[in-house]
């Protein structure tokens, strides 16, 4: 149904403002809005920040190696990269030596406990400031 959808002026208002996305599927969680018509293109123009969802090619969870994968596209960091050319920076786990060629910044990016995700959250924000 996404040729029939649109994107609302709210969520177009709600992307002029940076935007953090998440260690999620880029699949199945981020696919289905990008394939929204003007999307996309308010991502271009906007100031992305991506927390990869694999560290390396090993995913923390979940099928999205899989799906990458079944979908063309390789199922590790550098494929989040290709598949996000919008991203203007990326949060990488610091164990993730995956080489971009856009601003990154490391951490641990596990997400078990609230420390962990105020540790992601200062790396977010880092990331950020420097695509200011």
């Amino acid at each position: 149904g996404s040729e029939d959808a649109t994107v609302t002026p709210a969520v177009r208002d709600a992307l002029d403002a940076p935007v953090v996305l998440g260690p999620s599927n880029p699949v199945t969680s981020v696919g289905p809005m990008l394939a929204l018509d003007g999307f996309r293109a308010a991502l271009d123009d906007g100031r992305v920040v991506a927390v990869s969802p694999f560290v390396g090619d090993r995913v923390f969870s979940g099928p999205a190696a899989k799906l990458m994968d079944a979908t063309g596209h390789d199922p590790s960091t550098a494929g989040v990269a290709d598949t996000y050319p919008f991203a203007d920076a990326f949060v990488l786990d610091t164990d993730d030596d995956t080489d971009l060629a856009r601003p990154v910044v490391r951490t641990d990016t596990t997400l078990d406990t609230p420390a962990d995700s105020e540790r992601v959250a200062r790396a977010v924000r880092e990331a950020l400031d420097e695509v200011a």
